[in-house]
């Protein structure tokens, strides 16, 4: 490698690679996210960028705008549900 020249890494989270580390000991921990940190963003939205960055699970913050109980309908609790099933991975067992 030459003189200046970096080295080519691949971009990999820091979340990643202690989830990488935590699964090569043979842990079963997963790792979630707080929907509270994106509390300015559409829920749907939170879900989808938590998956985005690799997390296992999403914590659902139970306050104002995201699901406050007199907010949710039971209707929108499934979908809200399917919606994480769909792009989160499958707890374990």
């Amino acid at each position: 490698m030459r003189r200046g020249q970096r080295k080519k890494v691949p971009k990999v989270s820091a979340y990643r690679q202690i989830h990488t580390l935590t699964n090569s000991w043979n842990t079963a921990m997963k790792l979630s996210l707080s929907t509270f940190v994106y509390v300015n963003y559409a829920l749907d939205e939170t879900i989808r960028r938590v998956a985005d960055l690799g997390y296992d699970g999403v914590e659902l913050w139970g306050g104002r705008p995201h699901a406050y109980c007199d907010d949710i309908t039971p209707k929108e609790a499934r979908r809200l549900r399917a919606l994480a099933e769909r792009t989160l991975p499958p707890p374990l067992s």
